[in-house]
């Protein structure tokens, strides 16, 4: 596994290796890589490693890009990819993936603009979302989430001001 995880975040911060592709690396007598379709052109930042075949993976919008935000999965080892961005994700930067299962993940969702950040849940393989978490802290700058089981969960916030 370890390989393999290394090669799908090397491609996903090294944008520019090959549109709409990530590098895997196979576990063999000698490591090999090859290039798969990951159901998007958009820089992805964050993944989440199941198991062997299951794999989520966001991001989008960073640092001035103009790509959309976007959700992707692979169940079958990096194979083949669907695009299960969340309804209006578009608009968003999903800083964060938290995957539980082929069913089951959260995403972590800043808005570019103004909006508040958001977390949303699957429970279909990313084929429906619901909203779980609006940020109402108009200073707050969620970066990122932590689980330590399938229900405890810690949000981090970027200080909201210097004095914090």
């Amino acid at each position: 596994m370890r390989i393999t995880l290394l090669g799908l975040v090397v491609a996903l911060i090294a944008p520019g290796v090959a549109a709409e592709s990530v590098a895997v690396a196979r576990q063999a007598d000698l490591p090999s890589w090859r290039l798969t379709a990951t159901a998007t052109t958009n820089t992805l930042i964050t993944l989440d490693v199941v198991d062997r075949k299951v794999v989520w993976a966001a991001g989008g919008g960073f640092g001035g890009a103009t790509n959309d935000g976007s959700v992707v999965r692979t169940v079958d080892g990096g194979r083949s990819w669907q695009n299960v961005t969340p309804p209006g994700g578009a608009v968003d930067s999903f800083r964060n993936v938290e995957a539980f299962d082929r069913d089951h993940a959260l995403v972590l969702a800043l808005p570019i603009g103004d909006e508040p950040s958001r977390i949303y849940r699957t429970a279909d393989g990313g084929a429906t979302w619901q909203l779980v978490f609006r940020n109402v802290l108009p200073d707050a700058f969620y970066d990122c989430m932590a689980f330590f089981d399938d229900c405890s969960t810690s949000r981090r916030s970027s200080p909201m001001s210097p004095q914090t």
